[in-house]
Formats: C-alpha cells, structure tokens, sequence
C-alpha cells in the first residue's frame, strides 16, 4: 500500500483529494494532510509518503519551495502539484523541479485518477513516471525535445507570414502527434513554453513574452489534444513576433548608432546593410513592415532631428549644422529641413530666441 500526504490550506479542497481518492481502484492510503507547507515539510520526514498532492499558495512558505524540500530529504517522493493559482512562473518553477505533475483546479477527476494511476505504475516498477497514451497503457510519448531547436532554428529565418504560419502549424503537429493524450499534451506544453520563455528572456531589448496571466485558464479549458495543438500554434506565433519585436528593437538601436556614429558620411541603404551584416532587401523589409516607410527617409529624419537641436543650441551656423549632420550642400539641406519641419533652418534657429 502506498502512502499519499495531502497538502492543501483549504478543508474543503482537501475533503475534495481524499474523495477522489477513495473511489481509485489504486493501492493507495492517505497517511496523512497539512494546511500549511512547513508543517507538509516535517510530516514528509516523519511519515514518508510515497506521493505528495501539494497546493501552490499557501501562507508563508510556498508549495514548490515545500515540494523542493521534501524531494531533497526524500528524492523517491513523487509531487503532484494541484493548484488554482495560475502564475506561469510557478508553472516553469515546477518544470524546472521536475515535479511529477501539474494540475489546475478545478480539476477533472478523470484526470487526476489519470495522473495518480500513471504515479502509482512508476512506483510499482520503481522507475520515473512515464507519459503513456491516451487509454493510459503502454504507448509512451516521451517530450520531443528536438521541437525546441526546430522552432529556435525557424525564428531565425525571414519566411512570409502565410509561410511562418504554415511551419508553425507543422510544428506544432510534431511536437503533439496523434495518440498523444490530452494529459500528457498539456504536460509538454508547459515545458515547451517554459523552454523558449527562457530563451526568449536571454535576448536583449524589451520583455514581448507572449505568457499571460490567464495562461493556465487559456491551456486548462482545452479538453483534447487537437484544442491543445491549435492553443500552442497561437501561442508559438505570438513567440514569433516577440522574438522579431526584440530583434527590430535591437537593430532599431545598431541604426541610431551608425547615424549617429557616420553623421558626416553620405548614408545608403547599402552601406548601413552592410555594417549591419545583412542585405538591403531584408532591412528594407523591415522597415516598411514595422515603421511604415522606407530607410532612408528614416535616416533623413534622424538626422534633421539632430539639426534641430544643433540650431536650437545656437552653437554653430545653417550650413554648420547641415555638415554636422552630413549634408555639404547647405541649399540641397535647407530644401530638405524645410520639407521635414514646415520651416527654413533660420526660420527654425529664431524659435530659440523666441522671435
């Protein structure tokens, strides 16, 4: 008989575990609960439950910190997390403790009595738990790891949205293939996304992680693998334009840079494409795609901005300015600041004055 510890804040959620429990056909005992984690943590010591079903927020210390104790002192224990609490952080905490399972309540009991009996199985051949198909018997779907590198790998391609959409779609088969239960299914998909969370997070620039809060809501309320693999192409597409949001961001930066660094040499498009290590057909694609013009005009408007402060500062004259800036013909820049500004340069530089 196996010994299973209940932890949980609430009396009403743990009368719910030991009902579900009672009407397993498992050889399973509750020796004990807790409504607190330190107190699951001692008890763990003293009666060395077999299987550990913890809640998440509890007061004071949390669930998964509990879970990392008492694995520590038991490394045996299996820990099957059933929580309302649907932080994707505690969520990528449990994957990267390698917790048995995850649960969000309201759970199912079909799938609790699923995850227990797949528990109870690992414990009787003394093994890890395996993931096993959708009647729950011998087919086993390990996590296809090898889908991580693909989607890394297409991030970094500059295919049409149509083309991206269509490999995503592709993806998303292979990482959750028919016979894959729905179970098991939303098991791997939180690994995944924990997976490119963090690889997402290592890229600089602005945090465009598409993980909400309602993330567990949003997985929870799919009931069968093809709703899960439709749900996780959505959310890999989202990923797709976080990652490109952060590269154009980051790009967007290595431009000013060059402006700012080159402003007394003639620009082209072809020259900063260079710098940048890419070709002028994809920086012109970007920029027509995500500011709405082409890059030169991007490039004429950085730098009359940067004449504007120059004559506003009073430090030098028009054609002064105009050279700062990188324009050696002072009419050729005169007719150019006033087609951007509405005002002639002087017109401009009396703005300081006030006059």
């Amino acid at each position: 008989m196996y010994r299973l510890l209940i932890v949980d804040d609430e009396d009403l959620a743990r009368y719910a575990v030991r009902k579900m429990i009672s009407r397993l056909a498992v050889p399973l005992e509750v020796c004990g609960e807790a409504d607190n984690a330190v107190t699951a943590r001692d008890l763990a010591a003293q009666l060395k439950p077999d299987i550990v079903v913890m809640d998440i927020n509890m007061p004071g210390m949390n669930g998964l910190e509990a879970a990392r104790q008492i694995r520590e002192a038991h490394p045996a224990a299996r820990v099957l997390v059933l929580s309302a609490h649907d932080s994707f952080a505690f969520a990528q905490r449990a994957v990267q403790l390698q917790l048995d399972a995850y649960l969000l309540k309201p759970v199912r009991e079909s799938e609790f009595a699923r995850e227990i009996q797949r528990i109870v199985d690992s414990l009787e051949g003394d093994r890890p738990p395996e993931r096993t198909g959708p009647a729950g018997g011998a087919e086993i779907v390990p996590y296809p790891r090898k889908v991580e590198r693909e989607f890394l790998k297409l991030l970094d391609r500059t295919d049409t949205p149509a083309t991206r959409a269509r490999e995503i779609e592709e993806i998303a088969g292979s990482f959750l293939p028919e016979g894959t239960d729905p179970v098991t299914a939303r098991r791997h998909v939180i690994e995944l996304v924990a997976f490119l969370y963090r690889e997402l997070d290592r890229l600089p620039g602005r945090d465009s992680s598409p993980v909400r809060g309602d993330f567990f809501e949003e997985v929870g309320r799919c009931t069968s693998t093809e709703q899960i693999r439709k749900w996780l192409s959505m959310v890999l597409m989202e990923f797709a334009r976080g990652y490109a949001h952060r590269e154009e961001d980051t790009l967007l930066d290595r431009v000013n840079e060059y402006l700012r660094t080159h402003s007394l040499q003639e620009v082209s498009l072809e020259r900063v494409s260079e710098y940048l290590e890419m070709t002028p057909q994809h920086l012109s694609r970007i920029f027509k795609e995500r500011y709405g013009m082409k890059f030169l005009e991007f490039a004429t408007e950085k730098r009359i901005e940067r004449a504007k402060e120059l004559l506003l500062a009073g430090t030098c004259t028009v054609a002064e300015a105009g050279q700062l800036v990188g324009y050696t013909d002072p009419h050729y820049f005169s007719r150019l600041f006033r087609q951007t500004t509405g005002l002639s340069p002087r017109a401009y530089a009396r703005l300081r004055s006030g006059i």
